[in-house]
């Protein structure tokens, strides 16, 4: 099969196109791209809770049988760490919401002049 360089939609086989390539709409496209994005973060996030716990927990068993203290370090890093990647989950979720809150549509705009406060008692 030949390729050619000079068609109007770029490498393609010599014989000619019946039809363009499909576009796809704006919203299609974000909506793809998030939903990849959300995948990638939630394997990153798995992975490392359960990685992270079992390197740690490595690392205090190395120590343990260095310092004749079974399982006394290896429980007591994998606790830290399970405590520690929680607390960044947690505050990493929290700040996520907050900057999809400032772009919701229910989110306060000082702009819109129908909106008033409500005062409290």
């Amino acid at each position: 099969m030949r390729l050619s360089a000079t068609s109007a939609y770029g490498l393609c086989p010599s014989s000619p196109m019946t039809t363009p390539p499909t576009l796809v709409s704006p919203d299609r496209r974000d909506y793809k791209r998030d939903s990849y994005r959300g995948f990638g973060d939630g394997l990153a996030r798995a992975f490392e809770l359960a990685v992270t716990p079992m390197v740690v927990g490595a690392i205090g068993y190395l120590l343990d049988s260095w310092l004749y203290t079974r399982p006394l370090f290896m429980i007591v890093l994998v606790v830290l760490s399970l405590v520690g990647i929680s607390i960044r989950m947690w505050f990493g979720y929290d700040q996520e919401m907050r900057q999809h809150e400032t772009k919701a549509t229910w989110a306060k705009s000082s702009a819109d002049p129908l909106r008033r406060e409500v005062p409290s008692p």
